[in-house]
């Protein structure tokens, strides 16, 4: 089948092909919760486009128009805040609804310019070749570490959420290749604002986002070779330190964790039932981390929630949970500023209501 003949199959099938791809990208939540429902006509617009584009290669034979355009694609999307991922994505179901609408004999030429034009999104750097091949281990092992370790995570994505979660590790290897392959850390540090944002929507912390780069970083070191890896460990701990609220209550708070942690454990002493004071001292740096993420958003309770879970899950009695409590409002008042200690209180004291 010749060029014409492509082209001639292309247009005749051109609304279904779109349609398909339009259909496809929306089922991917990231479109959505990154850009809201608007995003729609933009997703069609962009799929017309994109098959324009392709068609345009194969009408003048020149693997290069489509090569170009999808390089120019990548950086406009890398500046709206999405990945490479999201370029090779598109094209994928653009591969899929062509093998779907058009006959068999079509498919080889068109796959070839596809082909050609998403190896150009390859950046040439040793460590982003390596974090490519390790793409999907990396995401299955940062998973394993948070939603399949840590009931926290659990509660956050649901009994149903792990793919979403090795989803959503998944992004943050990829934006972390985009970060090393344009030289620019801020690709990373603001996906992971933003992913910060919908992990706290989700009844996580700041902390547990920080504790996902870490464990990136870590895993990284296990599974890359030594010699290649210090800008992703540069980029990921800029990207931790990003994420630091500035608020001086915030600021305050986190000066004080581990006066406040030691105090508390201090406190409480033997009265905490069977905790050991390692892991008494983890539960109180949760209660500090949701605390802190209360402070600089006081409209919604973090900690209050935290309790509900506490409840849920550990099925922690309240009398527990208030003891915990009654020692952190404490301790707040012995190592916080006075403005920002009594400001804390009253948000424990709001959380300890929900405990009782």
């Amino acid at each position: 089948m010749n060029h014409y003949e492509v082209i001639h199959l292309l247009e005749s099938q051109h609304t279904s092909i779109r349609d398909d791809v339009v259909a496809a990208t929306m089922n991917n939540p990231f479109w959505r919760e990154r850009f809201g429902e608007e995003v729609y006509q933009k997703i069609i617009f962009d799929t017309e486009h994109n098959l324009a584009t392709l068609m345009k290669a194969i009408r003048y034979q020149s693997p290069m128009i489509l090569s170009d355009y999808i390089l120019w694609l990548r950086k406009t999307l890398v500046d709206l805040r999405c990945s490479t991922g999201m370029v090779r994505e598109t094209f994928f179901y653009i591969w899929n609804a062509v093998a779907h609408n058009l006959p068999a004999d079509a498919h080889t030429m068109i796959y070839q310019y596809i082909q050609l034009a998403t190896q150009k999104l390859n950046y040439s750097k040793e460590l982003t070749t390596q974090l490519g091949v390790a793409h999907e281990k990396l995401a299955e092992a940062l998973t394993r570490q948070t939603y399949d370790a840590h009931w926290h995570w659990q509660m956050a994505y649901g009994p149903d959420g792990r793919a979403q979660l090795r989803h959503d590790t998944w992004l943050c290897i990829d934006y972390l290749i985009d970060a090393v392959g344009m030289m620019d850390e801020h690709i990373m540090s603001r996906h992971m604002r933003w992913m910060r944002e919908r992990a706290v929507q989700r009844g996580l912390t700041t902390v547990h986002v920080q504790h996902l780069l870490w464990f990136m970083s870590t895993v990284i070191e296990s599974q890359l070779p030594a010699h290649t890896i210090g800008e992703a460990q540069r980029i990921l701990q800029a990207s931790s330190f990003a994420l630091m609220y500035e608020e001086p209550a915030y600021q305050a708070l986190l000066e004080a964790q581990n006066a406040l942690v030691g105090n508390v454990v201090h406190r409480l002493g033997t009265s905490a039932g069977s905790a050991r004071p390692d892991q008494l001292a983890m539960e109180v740096g949760w209660y500090v981390a949701y605390l802190g993420e209360t402070l600089v958003h006081p409209n919604t309770n973090r900690l209050s929630i935290y309790s509900q879970w506490l409840k849920q899950h550990l099925s922690m009695p309240a009398a527990t949970l208030n003891a915990h409590y009654s020692a952190l409002l404490e301790a707040l008042a012995q190592h916080l500023p006075t403005d920002t200690a009594r400001q804390a209180a009253k948000l424990v004291q709001a959380a300890q209501r929900v405990a009782q």
